[in-house]
């Protein structure tokens, strides 16, 4: 993906892993990726809502170590992100 400079491109990109998510709605690497554009659309809740969806799909086995699965750990760290943004976190 080329590097992108438009609300109307981050829209573009965004109805594209939207589209992933309605034929696999347990894609978390395009749930991940939506709720990253989402973010940069300063859309910080519902890029919120996404990397929560994550960490619900990636907990579920939690009898792994969480180092060994990158994108629970990939969810908490852009949720972080996601709250500082709406200063909801320190």
């Amino acid at each position: 993906i080329k590097v992108l400079n438009t609300k109307n491109e981050y829209q573009l990109i965004l109805n594209f892993y939207e589209k992933i998510i309605e034929l696999s709605p347990n894609d978390t690497i395009a749930i991940n990726r939506k709720g990253n554009f989402l973010d940069k659309m300063n859309k910080h809740e519902e890029a919120i809502e996404c990397y929560d969806k994550v960490i619900e799909l990636n907990s579920k086995d939690l009898d792994k170590h969480i180092e060994l699965n990158p994108y629970l750990n990939i969810g908490y760290n852009n949720k972080a992100k996601s709250l500082i943004n709406l200063k909801k976190y320190k």
